[in-house]
C-alpha cells in the first residue's frame, strides 16, 4: 500500500497527468491527420496516453491482418504496439506516463510511417 501511495505522490508532484493529457492529445492529431488520407483508418479515439487506432478493410470489416502488419513493422523499428477490440482490429497505444515528448515524436513517426506502408498512403 505505501508503494500505490508514492506512485500517486510521484505521479502528482511531477505533473504526468497533465503531461499525459498534452502528449495523449499530440499523439492522436498525429494519427488524425493520417486518418485523413488513410480510408482504412475509421476512428482514432482514447484518453490521455490510452490511445486506440480502428482499422477496417475495404468491404468496411473490421482488418485484423492490417493491425498485425502494423504491429510487426513497429516492433523491427523498435515501437511496440498492441491490438485491441473485438476484432484486433484497433491498434492500441499504452506508453508509459514518463514518456518524453521526443520518444512521443519519433514513436508517431514510426507508427505512422508503418500505417502509410501497410495501406500504401
Amino acid at each position: 500500500m505505501v508503494g500505490g501511495l508514492r506512485a500517486i505522490e510521484y505521479i502528482e508532484s511531477h505533473g504526468l497527468l497533465a503531461h499525459a493529457t498534452e502528449l495523449g492529445a499530440y499523439l492522436r492529431n498525429r494519427f488524425e491527420e493520417i486518418a485523413a488520407t488513410t480510408s482504412e483508418i475509421v476512428d482514432v479515439r482514447g484518453k490521455g496516453l490510452f490511445i486506440g487506432v480502428e482499422f477496417v478493410d475495404e468491404a468496411g470489416n473490421p482488418d485484423k491482418g492490417l493491425v498485425t502488419a502494423v504491429q510487426e513493422q513497429c516492433y523491427e523499428n523498435g515501437v511496440l504496439v498492441w491490438n485491441a477490440g473485438r476484432y484486433k482490429s484497433v491498434l492500441r497505444l499504452i506508453p508509459p506516463l514518463v514518456l518524453t515528448e521526443k520518444q512521443a515524436e519519433i514513436g508517431a513517426d514510426i507508427i505512422c510511417e508503418a500505417i502509410e506502408d501497410v495501406t500504401g498512403t
